[in-house]
């Protein structure tokens, strides 16, 4: 490389931010060569910062002192405060140092967190290693202090919402001098400082992402962050909350008008799902990505309508908070993407998280329909993907479509195991997926334990070879509980003998069946039949909504025919 080249910024936090992926000791070398590569180091050693430490040890005169939990709380986290009032000069140096912070991540246990809950517990092993790292000389440069410091072989980086404080209280309340201040009652923000204080001096105009932990119960810390970080971080990208608890009413009003106050937001993780807090999202345009955190209290109990997001949003994610099973009657997930843009697969985690996340005793309708694309070299789930869902009796509608290699002793499973199912759907609802699925195992036999076990059918869509036609014994005929119409979709599924396959079918439901056109979208809720879609028509439900001449003929070959012989053996006009 030309050393013309290194004389141009860009270039050498280019550089340093290739070497701070190695480690920081090798950014700290790249400060060591030359003068003029200190200024990019530092750009790059303190664009990220994941703790408070650093920070407080720009402060030589100022003593960091641990406060732990007495003896009989010693689960609790320990704290970190700063004792005696920091120099004027010590304090600009440290705010050149904090506008250089792009990105505040406080969610960890070391160095100090916003705000304070503990639901993880040490070991003693871990006691001891935090006792062995957390000793830290406050004397020192602050750069290289950040490089001992924040550096993966150093202080321990413990996962989980396990929080601390600003600068450290002792959640205990034990720990004589501490108060709930940025620094104990010998400090400059001593005893009586106001939260928005600390929210102004702690956040920088200069951040783009924070990521942050709050306990609900410090309720003037959570308003003052509320009601001043819109200001404090005016270009703020990214912002994630995470809360020990769900919101109450006024802090979920309150965490909704700060959102609505930022114009540049493009990432946002909320901890609030009450749906009243969740429906002035659609007003935001900039949205790129959302994360929600669901808990049991989760519910359709308040009266909001849909709302429909003005741009589109290209990440939506869902966490099942603690893993406690989620208390939902009904779930229904369509992905749909316009390209194929999807590089990973992840049908089969997704498929085990729904089967273990959801409270058996409650959940009734469950709908996982995978629309975008799906990368043939992926191949097709085995069928215990289908089958995991049989530890929810109750269920009465369950479809999937993500491509599920299932036989027909895989259905029979199926329908035993769920004989109050009235709607069931399989790999028949996406578009442009027909080639995937040529060597279906399932076959017309597959359907019979449907209309013998499952009493309440009225809704039996599948792929299946239906190029042989097996024989029905005379006595099912007989004993067939179904007693209703049941409505079927079988999409491309191959056919030799229309007329012999309709026969079948018009002895194993003998109550009647029919063959929709095309598969249906929806189970429980159907939004066809509110008046918020008024002009769509649900061409599963009735023929007659079906326009031949404005929709084109049947995308679905022979059985076309096998639909018109079913009509004709049962007396249809």
């Amino acid at each position: 490389m030309a050393h013309r080249c290194l004389e141009i910024p860009e270039v050498l936090l280019i550089i340093a931010r290739e070497l701070r992926e190695e480690s920081l000791a090798s950014v700290l070398n790249l400060a060591l060569t030359h003068s003029s590569m200190c200024g990019p180091c530092l750009e790059v050693l303190w664009e990220k910062q994941t703790m408070l430490v650093p920070i407080l040890k720009l402060f030589p005169e100022c003593e960091i002192r641990d406060c732990p939990g007495t003896s009989e709380a010693q689960d609790l986290v320990r704290a970190k405060i700063l004792t005696g009032p920091p120099s004027r000069d010590s304090w600009l140096e440290a705010q050149k140092y904090a506008r250089r912070v792009r990105v505040l991540e406080l969610v960890k246990e070391d160095g100090g967190i916003y705000s304070r809950f503990r639901n993880r517990y040490f070991t003693d092993e871990e006691e001891e290693d935090e006792d062995e790292n957390d000793d830290s000389d406050s004397e020192g440069d602050g750069a290289q202090d950040e490089v001992e410091d924040g550096d993966d072989d150093g202080l321990p980086e413990n996962e989980g919402d396990v929080l601390g404080n600003v600068a450290g209280p002792d959640p205990s309340g034990e720990a004589e001098g501490v108060d709930d201040g940025l620094f104990d009652e010998r400090g400059s923000a001593g005893a009586g400082a106001e939260a928005d204080d600390v929210v102004q001096n702690l956040f920088a105009p200069s951040l783009r992402e924070v990521i942050l932990s709050l306990r609900l119960m410090q309720e003037e810390e959570n308003f003052a962050l509320y009601e001043h970080l819109p200001t404090a971080c005016p270009d703020l990208k990214r912002l994630s909350i995470y809360t020990d608890g769900p919101c109450d009413i006024e802090q979920s009003n309150a965490l909704r008008d700060m959102i609505l106050r930022f114009n540049s937001l493009t990432t946002l993780g909320l901890p609030d799902t009450r749906l009243p807090a969740l429906v002035h999202l659609g007003q935001y345009d900039a949205l790129e990505s959302l994360e929600l955190t669901l808990r049991n209290n989760f519910s359709l109990d308040e009266d909001v309508e849909p709302f429909v997001f003005s741009a589109p949003v290209k990440h939506f994610r869902i966490n099942a908070h603690d893993h406690a099973p989620l208390e939902v009657e009904s779930l229904h997930i369509l992905c749909e993407e316009e390209a194929p843009t999807c590089r990973c697969d992840v049908r089969e985690n997704t498929l085990e998280l729904l089967a273990s996340g959801l409270a058996p005793s409650v959940i009734r309708q469950l709908l996982y329909y995978q629309c975008s694309y799906i990368d043939p070299t992926w191949g097709a789930l085995p069928a215990s993907c289908l089958l995991q869902f049989t530890v929810y009796p109750h269920l009465t509608h369950l479809g999937l479509d993500c491509w599920i290699d299932a036989t027909d002793a895989d259905l029979e499973a199926v329908a035993r195991a769920l004989p109050l199912l009235e709607h069931f759907v399989l790999d028949v609802t996406a578009e442009g997926r027909n080639g995937l699925m040529q060597d279906v195992r399932t076959t017309l036999a597959g359907l019979l334990p449907f209309s013998h076990h499952c009493r309440d059918l009225r809704v039996l869509c599948l792929r299946l070879d239906a190029t042989s036609v097996p024989a029905i014994p005379d006595a099912s005929e007989a004993s067939a509980p179904v007693a209703h119409h049941v409505r079927m979709h079988f999409a491309d599924s191959a056919v030799a003998d229309p007329a012999a396959v309709a026969g079948f079918l018009a002895r194993a439901f003998p109550a009647g069946c029919s063959i929709a056109r095309y598969p249906p979208r929806d189970g429980m809720y159907d939004p066809y039949h509110t008046p918020l879609l008024p002009v769509l028509g649900d061409t599963f439900d009735n023929d007659a909504q079906w326009n031949i001449k404005k929709r084109g003929s049947w995308p679905i070959g022979r059985w076309r025919k096998v639909y018109d012989e079913l009509r004709r053996l049962q007396g249809s006009p």
